[in-house]
This record gives structure tokens, sequence and C-alpha cells, in this order.
């Protein structure tokens, strides 16, 4: 009789072992499926800054391109600044045209009708979805440094300042990022 014991209480134990090894695949699936989980979700964040900083750059190139054009303004003969563009990209927007409320809020579609493009068309962001704008907002000039010419008329000689709204896309157009610079320039 006591060699009957030993056997009936192994086959028991088997049950135990056979549960147990279930129970800990159990958790090593869940352990395995959560690290994939959170694994894809760092390469999501990591691609959505890569199109983030791409945005930024392509912005910053446009803004500066803005700020060079707006440099070379002939303040004796300067483009007329405009509210309403009837066939965009216009040159030269007024303060405060409606057309540029909330720039930050406008889509790609927006910028690419109603912006300069950056650069001549092949200078553009390689890794952009869309390429980069800019436009250019006249906001007025210092009336305390107005100037009497030879001609004894007044001239509005004193310093202008221009705002100049940039947007850039990263790998897709969802990745934007606007900037925004004011230039001064006086006239010679």
């Amino acid at each position: 009789m006591n060699h009957m014991q030993p056997a009936q209480r192994r086959s028991t134990q088997q049950g135990v072992v056979l549960v147990v090894c279930l129970i800990f695949l159990l958790v090593l699936t869940v352990l395995g499926v959560t690290a994939m989980r959170t694994t894809q979700l760092e390469e999501r964040m990591a691609g959505n800054a890569r199109n983030g900083k791409i945005a930024f750059q392509a912005a910053e190139a446009a803004l500066r391109e803005g700020e060079e054009w707006v440099m070379d303004i002939d303040l004796y003969d300067p483009p007329s600044a405009i509210t309403i563009c009837a066939s965009p990209p216009c040159e030269l927007w007024e303060k405060n045209a409606d057309a540029l409320v909330e720039l930050h809020m406008q889509d790609a579609a927006w910028w690419q009708t109603q912006g300069r493009e950056y650069g001549s068309g092949t200078d553009a962001i390689a890794e952009a979805g869309a390429d980069p704008r800019f436009i250019v907002e006249y906001i007025g000039y210092d009336p305390g440094v107005t100037i009497i010419d030879t001609d004894e008329r007044a001239q509005q000689l004193g310093p202008h300042l221009y705002r100049v709204s940039a947007a850039g896309f990263g790998g897709d157009t969802a990745a934007q990022r606007v900037v925004q610079s004011t230039v001064r320039i006086n006239k010679n």
C-alpha cells in the first residue's frame, strides 16, 4: 500500500503544474503585447517629432526668405498693400486684413494658394510634404520720424514695419508650423 500513495500524489500534481504554466504563459503574452504597443507608440511619437522638426525648419527657411524680400523693398516705390487678394499669391497685405486672421489655423491648401512660395521650386525642402510659403503684411511707419524733403513735402521716411509670416510642413501636410517675425527698414 505504501507504493500506491506516491503514484496517486504524482497524478494530482501534474494538473496543478499545467494550470500554473498556462497562467505563466498568459502573463508573458500580456507583457509581450504591452511591450509591442509601447514600441509602436514610441515609433509614432518619434515620427511626429521628426515631422514637427521638418515643418519648423521649412517654416524658418521661408521666414528668412520673406525677411530678405522685405529688405529688398524700394521704399521710394513700395508695392501697394491690399486687404483683398484678387489673384493670389499677393505681394503685400495690409495690417490686419481679414484673410490673415488666425494664420496658424489655416491649412496647407490655404497656404499653397495664398502664400508666396519659398525658393524657386527647386530649393524646396526635400522631406517636406509641401513647399513652405510666406506672407508679408505692412504694419506701418513711425510718424515721429517724418522728414521734409527738398520739395517741402512731408514723406514717410521713418522706419517702416513689416510682419512676415511663414508656414512649413512636415513629411505630410498635417504637421504644420507657422512662425512670424517683424522687420524694420528705413529709407536711406
